[in-house]
């Protein structure tokens, strides 16, 4: 009750203030310091602040990864994510500007004539923004942009920020940090990493190091400069504003470094980790399949089983796809290429029609057909792949090209192709003919079950268009 009273007490004085004429930013005194300070975090800021934060925490909830793929250390990466929580941010931009403009103090003091400075007197009157508050607006105008994705205008404000505030050296490393990531999205690599040199050199405080450690990682994750992030990355997973969420997913990357340098052992416990977060079921699920990546071969077999008996619990009916992606890529690790097609080809026919999992699929089996040159069916899955697949990805080129020479090969290689079969078997013996007959029986078997299964999910298909039409009318 008295704190109420207090505060109540505390604003009348700064609204007694303003009608005196103290709050006119033609004048720079501790009152029109605290007036303007006041009023430019609760008039402006604070909306703006609000709008940010729900920004922000939608990002964190919508943003869709590819488990499939490397993860990007921050989710702006990602281009359809800058689009989730525009409008906050605009209007949290436009409550920074609003509170810059209204309440900003340029206009320096007065000083007492003949007034000996000392040096924190000094540095006070060498400042060339007055407002002890207003930093907050413009580091929250800078970071709103930077989340949207719009990065030349963030990192214009952070260089503004750091011109404004050279004499702070909080406000400095936050810009300055915020400058390099803009730089390292910009794939402006050599910028950010001369600025992140500089930063390293000057004084930094330490509350900031793991939001440095952060940026420096994200900058060597790009130059895939893996050990060198690990460490980095690790610190920067610290750090105190950090979600649970954001964390497993952090982990989950981990994960993935230590897999491209062939440290399984590592990689294991960091999934293990993603998994101890109690993170969303996707990001879980996928965390349990990629420690089954990192087992030796003698355990691949029980993992396999494992996987086998995972398709068929009911909670695992989304992922259908993703799984059967595992066993083949077991399989393929295993370099046995028959039951890896028959498990990418089941999961194409049992799985969902769509989806990175899906996409993985059918982009695998037209990575093998190629090479095996059965191009008619090398073509039948870049042709479903190609418009699933991420475009920004590093092989995205080389699938596309595959994509668009690849009909007209089909109509010449066909021919060939059956022919050079039919060449080949009778060039064999009895003994080394019949083994083959065999597993070519067995393998029309179990294409003529998978021609069986790709029909009934056909028509549970076109009986949900039609259930879906029916509704509309």
């Amino acid at each position: 009750m008295k704190l109420h009273i207090r505060n109540i007490l505390f604003i009348s004085l700064l609204l007694t203030i303003g009608l005196c004429g103290c709050a006119s930013r033609k004048k720079n005194t501790a009152q029109t310091r605290m007036y303007h300070a006041f009023f430019a975090k609760y008039n402006t800021y604070y909306n703006g602040n609000v709008s940010y934060k729900k920004a922000k925490k939608e990002q964190i909830n919508q943003h869709k990864d590819n488990y499939l793929e490397q993860l990007p250390l921050l989710i702006v990466s990602n281009t359809s994510t800058r689009s989730i929580g525009s409008s906050d941010y605009d209007r949290a931009i436009e409550k920074s500007q609003k509170a810059i403009k209204n309440h900003s103090i340029k206009k320096k003091p007065i000083r007492k004539a003949g007034e000996k400075l000392s040096a924190k007197k000094k540095k006070f009157f060498a400042q060339k923004e007055f407002n002890p508050f207003l930093w907050k607006a413009w580091m929250m105008m800078a970071n709103s942009y930077f989340e949207k994705g719009e990065f030349t205008e963030a990192a214009s404000t952070y260089i503004y920020i750091t011109r404004l505030y050279e004499n702070d050296p909080k406000v400095m490393a936050m810009a300055r940090i915020g400058l390099a990531k803009c730089y390292t999205e910009m794939d402006w690599l050599y910028e950010a990493e001369d600025l992140i040199a500089r930063i390293r050199r000057d004084s930094v405080p330490d509350a900031q190091e793991p939001e440095l450690a952060r940026a420096q990682a994200n900058l060597l994750i790009k130059q895939e400069r893996y050990s060198e992030a690990l460490p980095l990355l690790e610190k920067a997973i610290k750090r105190k504003d950090a979600t649970s969420r954001e964390k497993a997913r952090e982990f989950y990357l981990m994960g993935q470094l230590y897999r491209e340098l062939g440290d399984n052992t590592a990689a294991f416990k960091s999934f293990g980790k993603t998994i101890s977060k109690n993170p969303p079921y996707e990001l879980e699920f996928n965390a349990r399949i990629r420690q089954t990546e990192t087992v030796t071969n003698e355990d691949k077999k029980k993992i396999i089983r494992s996987l086998q008996r995972m398709l068929k619990s009911p909670k695992n009916e989304d992922y259908i796809s993703q799984l059967h992606y595992a066993i083949g890529n077991l399989h393929m690790s295993s370099k046995d290429t028959i039951e890896a097609i028959k498990s990418y080809e089941t999961g194409v026919a049992e799985g969902a029609s769509s989806g990175y999992g899906t996409a993985m699929l059918h982009l695998s089996l037209a990575k093998i057909y190629w090479e095996q040159e059965r191009f008619s069916k090398s073509d039948a899955n870049y042709k479903k792949a190609i418009n699933m697949i991420d475009k920004e990805s590093d092989d995205y080129k080389l699938h596309k090209h595959r994509s668009d020479i690849l009909p007209d090969l089909v109509t010449h290689t066909d021919i060939i192709e059956e022919n050079s079969e039919l060449l080949y078997w009778a060039s064999l013996s009895e003994e080394e003919l019949i083994p083959l007959i065999d597993k070519k029986i067995e393998f029309a078997k179990w294409e003529e079950e998978l021609r069986k299964k790709t029909e009934k999910k056909e028509v549970r298909g076109r009986r949900f268009c039609r259930q879906r039409s029916c509704r509309g009318k």
